[in-house]
């Protein structure tokens, strides 16, 4: 039986996914894994795979974990994979020592002064990035959706789903735990020409913006 559900999201890297899959397999702890495929029809072979014939962004992830027949949830993006077989049960390891908040490898203070989406941080962070997450499942059902609006120019901001969805969780305090030994265990995959959100020219206003509102929400 499956610990935890790796839910995944392939956009236009089928060579990556193929490689994140393989070694996912691999793995001492058993997966689960469920695929949001948003480039094309292609078989991964997976347990359970929905076919969106758009770029429907990283968002995804965070509805499609509360289909998770586990407690335990885990996404990696598709420039992303684990660099040994031991990487998901020591992450799992790591995060429930701390259920109530997520687990990942890249992190970032909250700022209460701009620029609010501060530096790199690993330890205890208010934001962690959804390159790799892991968290339980439960911690889903306890947040509310909200409603963006983008910057002025700007695309549409459920992109930056890993600013809202840990200040949602932490209440914008430092309770996520971003791992520098996590992040020293995977392995960068190409990113691919033209394919990520940091080739669009608004996205870090994005990312800025929807920060600066959660700010403003808690000071208020």
């Amino acid at each position: 039986m499956a610990e935890v559900t790796a839910v995944l999201i392939n956009y236009k890297r089928p060579q990556n996914m193929a490689q994140i899959i393989a070694m996912l397999r691999a793995q001492t702890v058993r997966l689960e894994l469920m695929l949001i495929n948003n480039a094309g029809c292609e078989d991964f072979g997976v347990e359970r795979t929905v076919h969106v014939p758009w770029d429907a962004g990283p968002f995804l992830v965070i509805p499609f974990a509360l289909y998770a027949r586990t407690e335990w949830v885990m996404v990696i993006q598709d420039d992303l994979k684990p660099g040994d077989m031991e990487f998901v049960a020591d992450a799992l390891e790591l995060a429930r020592m701390r259920p109530n908040a997520i687990t990942g490898a890249f992190g970032r203070r909250l700022s209460f002064v701009p620029p609010h989406y501060a530096q790199d941080a690993f330890g205890s962070v208010e934001i962690v990035k959804s390159r790799f997450w892991i968290f339980r499942k439960a911690l889903v059902n306890r947040v509310r959706f909200p409603v963006l609006r983008p910057p002025s120019g700007a695309n549409d901001p459920w992109i930056h789903e890993d600013i809202w969805f840990s200040l949602a969780v932490g209440k914008g305090r430092p309770v996520h735990l971003a791992s520098l030994g996590l992040r020293d265990r995977l392995v960068e995959l190409p990113g691919g020409d033209g394919v990520g959100y940091s080739h669009r020219p608004y996205h870090y206003q994005e990312r800025e913006e929807v920060t600066r509102r959660y700010v403003q929400e808690l000071v208020l």
